[in-house]
């Protein structure tokens, strides 16, 4: 690419932030300073080590929004957490925390021609969940589930669930519980992790 690649970071800790930040303004054909919702933004650098799904979920809207934008995550290595939101995502590179700026700028001006590069972190867990699974998850979920499972994603409570499908809370819970079971989860963060990551009512 002949123009710099410019690059928003998304990371909660100021302290990386500005680190990173310091780092990549060393590197040839990177440009950073964005912010992540310019439409002019290439490359968006995602931490997700201690990642919220409130973030992920407004990411993802930004991303439909601005087809455009690339995403670059950070995981943690040993951490299916961060592991999780990187594919949450759809992360086009994901690398390990402890890469090296070089590394990284290399990963975000490769995504910015419309590359993918996925390091081996994000590998690992791929092959962990799928030995831990072994099959699609989600293709039992009914219909009515999978509605449920798309509320929940969006961030809905079981009060507006229940509204917004015309059933009683208790019938919602019902159906939750169900999706906990079937997911092999115990808790609406972690079945959101599960959906986003095998497009379920995503």
């Amino acid at each position: 690419m002949s123009s710099p690649v410019r690059v928003a970071i998304v990371e909660p800790q100021s302290i990386f932030r500005e680190s990173l930040s310091l780092a990549l303004q060393r590197c040839e054909g990177i440009e950073v300073g964005a912010e992540v919702d310019d439409p002019a933004t290439d490359v968006a650098i995602v931490g997700t080590a201690v990642l919220g799904m409130a973030a992920v979920h407004s990411l993802v809207k930004l991303r439909e929004a601005n087809v455009r934008l690339k995403m670059c995550a950070l995981v943690m290595p040993g951490s299916e957490w961060s592991a999780s939101m990187a594919r949450a995502l759809r992360s086009e590179a994901v690398a390990s925390i402890d890469s090296s700026p070089a590394d990284i700028a290399r990963a975000v001006i490769a995504v910015a021609r419309g590359e993918c590069v996925q390091g081996p972190a994000l590998a690992r867990h791929v092959e962990s969940f799928r030995q831990k699974h072994g099959r699609n998850v989600g293709a039992d979920l009914s219909r009515r589930e999978t509605e449920v499972m798309r509320l929940i994603v969006d961030g809905l409570s079981n009060k507006q669930i229940s509204r917004e499908l015309v059933l009683s809370e208790r019938t919602v819970k019902n159906h939750i519980s169900n999706i906990y079971s079937k997911l092999n989860v115990k808790a609406r963060t972690q079945a959101a992790v599960h959906a986003y990551r095998n497009g379920i009512g995503t």
